[in-house]
């Protein structure tokens, strides 16, 4: 805790962000076996995988930046925080410091959706990146130009969203954990 950060609680960076729960930092979220029942009446799309049950993000209780269920939210969801988060309960960085980086990271996110709107969730963007990964042999010029300004907004993007908010176990997770790391 720094004198010119105080610990804070941070609720104000949540309830002002919902990037968790929009399908920009992560494609999918954990959910503990005994959770999917609820999942599946609440009307959420649970995936079986080799690392257990998921669900797909963005969540559709998600309203505006705020979770429609807080009472009734996940455990995934009760126990996640981003480095962001991390740093404004530590008092590493002030609430409206925090809400600037939000800000820079939808408008990245706004850059590269204005070229193509599928890269503003984490999963379209998985899926450009494969698609694009041969992107600089594409014979036309205006075409290769146009994807390798898409790739360059994504990877700006993604750099962005490691940095300031993603805690990865390991470099290929990129899921939120119940007990708060990606």
């Amino acid at each position: 805790m720094t004198q010119d950060h105080p610990a804070a609680d941070g609720s104000g960076l949540c309830t002002a962000c919902g990037l968790c729960c929009d399908g920009m930092l992560f494609h999918r979220a954990n959910s503990r076996p005994e959770e999917e029942p609820t999942l599946v009446a609440q009307g959420m799309k649970v995936v079986q995988t080799p690392r257990g049950p998921k669900f797909a993000l963005p969540c559709h209780h998600l309203q505006g930046t705020r979770c429609g269920i807080y009472e009734h939210r996940f455990r995934t969801c009760r126990g996640f925080k981003c480095k962001l988060l991390v740093k404004v309960e530590g008092g590493e960085l002030g609430l409206d410091e925090a809400l600037d980086t939000v800000a820079q990271a939808r408008s990245l996110r706004a850059a590269a959706a204005a070229l193509d709107p599928v890269s503003a969730n984490f999963g379209g963007r998985l899926d450009l990146f494969e698609a694009l990964k041969d992107w600089n042999k594409t014979p036309d010029i205006e075409t290769r130009r146009g994807q390798g300004r898409l790739v360059l907004a994504m990877t700006m993007l993604e750099q962005f969203l490691d940095h300031h908010f993603r805690v990865r176990r390991n470099k290929t997770e990129a899921e939120p954990q119940p007990d708060g790391k990606a």
